[in-house]
């Protein structure tokens, strides 16, 4: 899944800045401006809800970080990601939610790093619950 999720980002970045390379790992000569787009580790957190299997959901922690020595474009790219990046679709047409972006500037290192989080397992629907179709209230009352 998260070979797909990093493809998908870079995708992502190059249809909407296609005169900037994308690296999916750190190279040892970057051509400035670049993106690097890297997962920086998950977690699997377990949730009980109603209606719902006990399941644990795997959450994703990537990074996007874009690099320039224009000031300007720095603070340009980085609103436009924060903004505008809000699903990532992957191949075969899943669509996945990307939330609680953070992004952080280092103006003296020349790059920006956005930060968000991508549940890569959904919830599980266990059987549904019966629904009450008809009610009729005269039935019980004495």
């Amino acid at each position: 899944m998260i070979p797909q999720l990093m493809k998908a980002m870079s995708k992502y970045l190059r249809e909407h800045y296609p005169e900037y390379p994308v690296y999916n790992n750190y190279p040892e000569e970057m051509e400035l401006p670049c993106f690097i787009v890297r997962t920086t580790g998950g977690n699997l957190r377990r949730r009980i809800r109603q209606a719902q299997v006990l399941r644990g959901l795997s959450i994703e922690r990537f990074t996007i970080e874009f690099y320039s020595l224009d000031v300007n474009e720095l603070l340009r790219v980085e609103y436009e990601l924060r903004v505008l990046l809000d699903t990532i679709e992957v191949d075969n047409g899943d669509l996945y939610r990307c939330y609680n972006k953070n992004t952080m500037m280092a103006i003296t290192e020349q790059h920006f790093s956005l930060t968000f989080n991508i549940r890569t397992t959904p919830y599980v629907n266990d059987k549904p619950l019966t629904k009450m179709n008809d009610l009729d209230f005269n039935e019980y009352v004495n």
